[in-house]
């Protein structure tokens, strides 16, 4: 009985992130608004963190990749101004970064990716 929850709840996590990509793929704009609408519970799941933040780096859109670390950050639970303190960033700085002009450095990135629990990892790239 305890397995077949299990491939219940990994259905349910997978259908969550198919949703939540396929709704990132639609466009930014669109994607930001239903996002933060409808999905914002799922994206507290860590592995849905994981892939909607992995799609959206691979689209290689600045934008995109902003607007899906924005998302998740409105939906911690602590939102915008906790996820800032356990990246150890002001309230400023973290809304600053995340806005459309928005042009992180590199090590503020990894400070907002280590606050929400995260690692990056490099791989071989698909396109090459």
């Amino acid at each position: 009985m305890r397995l077949t929850a299990l491939g219940q709840a990994q259905r349910r996590l997978a259908k969550t992130i198919n949703l939540v990509i396929t709704v990132l793929r639609r466009g930014a704009v669109m994607a930001s608004r239903n996002v933060r609408a409808t999905h914002k519970k799922h994206l507290q799941d860590i592995e849905v963190m994981q892939a909607y933040l992995n799609e959206a780096i691979a689209t290689a859109d600045h934008q995109v990749m902003l607007m899906a670390l924005r998302n998740i950050a409105e939906a911690q639970e602590d939102g915008i101004t906790g996820l800032a303190e356990r990246a150890n960033l002001s309230r400023n700085s973290m809304y600053k970064m995340l806005s459309s002009n928005g042009n992180p450095k590199l090590d503020t990135f990894l400070k907002v990716i280590h606050g929400l629990g995260l690692d990056i990892s490099v791989g071989k790239s698909h396109a090459a």
